[in-house]
């Protein structure tokens, strides 16, 4: 992917989003973006008047990582595709599959006790910066609350 950063839509936002804010000088040049986290009082006239001074960092091998993932593989050279696992316990492990161009997530749980012949999918589906990532992590129970 070559733009790391999306600007985002209303239905995007919702409390605890991450994103950043440019920082203008006189002649409305951005000089820097500050990180925030979404909360009610953001969504102002202003947010929707300069869409161009905010954006969110789609998700990436980083963002993966932080939250416990290891990176197994992919990113040959006409793959842009990355597999990273998480071992939750000593009886599953998760396995996900992420497209970059594509924003495209798959995730699937491995059974480390027993081989099943079944459709271990958990998710398919698109997933384009960090804070929808957690929330995916969090409806699957593949990860905690507390992150």
């Amino acid at each position: 992917m070559e733009d790391k950063y999306y600007t985002p839509e209303s239905k995007d936002l919702h409390i605890g989003f991450k994103y950043e804010v440019a920082s203008v000088n006189s002649d409305w040049y951005i000089t820097n973006w500050t990180k925030k986290v979404f909360n009610q009082g953001d969504l102002t006239s202003t947010f929707i008047k300069y869409p161009g001074h905010y954006r969110i960092k789609y998700l990436d091998k980083e963002d993966i990582e932080s939250l416990g993932f290891v990176h197994t593989g992919g990113r040959l050279i006409k793959n842009n595709v990355d597999i990273f696992s998480y071992k939750k316990d000593s009886f599953f492990e998760y396995v996900l599959k992420y497209n970059y161009s594509f924003n495209k997530l798959e995730v699937y749980k491995e059974d480390l006790n027993y081989f099943e012949a079944i459709n271990n999918c958990l998710f398919d589906g698109t997933i384009k910066n960090i804070s929808e990532f957690k929330v995916l992590l969090k409806q699957l129970n593949v990860l905690t609350s507390s992150i």
